[in-house]
């Protein structure tokens, strides 16, 4: 083809559809890692919050902080999680269907990652298990197991639970429906397929 020569349509649109499906990847990948670095920042935390346990620090706090960077962490990670679903299906459903008519071949073959079912049921039900006790392991037990022996060792804090002239029964209010959000975060949106 010279350089006079027309471009063919169906040419044309393969190149978009494919910039389309690598920006669509890329910001995939984008949310991807933002999700691990939410994770691994409510680790930090966690880490924080479990060394400062020894030294006396003011329970309330830091347990609403626990919970709340918890909750935070887990409903962002939600948020990408839908986007990276969304994006998925636009690549199949726009980009797939589209170049699968442009080539004559089925779209499974164009965009195997998103479209292929064979791929989702071949997943290691393992792996989707993992997944689900990992997420429940950060984001539940482990805070509980913090909260517990931080209960445990300041009990005469307990105590304060019901002196409504401190901070305390509000931050415990606070830790209560943080942790009623992420118990409800995990059990709706964290699935062993999720």
């Amino acid at each position: 083809m010279s350089a006079d020569e027309p471009i063919p349509v169906a040419s044309r649109q393969l190149d978009f559809l494919l910039a389309d499906f690598g920006v669509l990847k890329a910001e995939i990948a984008r949310r991807s890692g933002l999700q691990r670095v939410a994770v691994a920042l409510y680790l930090g935390l966690v880490a924080a919050i479990a060394a400062s346990l020894p030294e006396g620090k003011n329970l309330s706090f830091s347990d609403a902080g626990l919970w709340m960077g918890g909750f935070i962490a887990l409903l962002f990670w939600c948020r990408e999680q839908f986007e990276i679903t969304r994006l998925g299906r636009l690549i199949r459903d726009r980009i797939g269907e589209r170049a699968s008519a442009i080539l004559s071949v089925p779209k499974e073959y164009i965009v195997p990652s998103e479209a292929a079912a064979s791929i989702d049921e071949g997943m290691d039900t393992a792996t989707c298990r993992y997944h689900l006790v990992f997420m429940w392991l950060v984001f539940f037990v482990i805070p509980l197991l913090v909260t517990l022996h931080a209960l445990w060792q300041r009990s005469a804090e307990v105590s304060r639970f019901y002196a409504w002239n401190t901070p305390t029964p509000y931050l415990a209010f606070v830790i209560l429906l943080s942790i009623a959000g992420t118990v409800w975060l995990l059990a709706r949106r964290v699935t062993v397929r999720g």
